[in-house]
């Protein structure tokens, strides 16, 4: 799984997505408040392709520490 943190205002992160191709489907998914929620604007795909986005890929260590909720069960 790869994540990216979404860049707000003097790059502070605002928002984590997810980000996983599979044999049949690909995972790319943003953080809401009511759980993980399919990117239907595939913002993730958008930026690893084309460069577009405030977006910067982060470890699942980073992403742990800035944003534990998307972690917890």
């Amino acid at each position: 799984m790869r994540y990216f943190a979404k860049l707000g205002a003097n790059n502070q992160a605002i928002n984590i997505y997810r980000f996983m191709p599979a044999e049949n489907k690909m995972i790319e998914d943003y953080w809401s408040p009511q759980g993980w929620k399919y990117d239907q604007d595939a913002e993730i795909v958008r930026y690893l392709t084309l460069g577009e986005g405030e977006f910067t890929e982060i470890s699942e260590e980073v992403a742990r520490k800035i944003f534990p909720m998307v972690f917890e069960k």
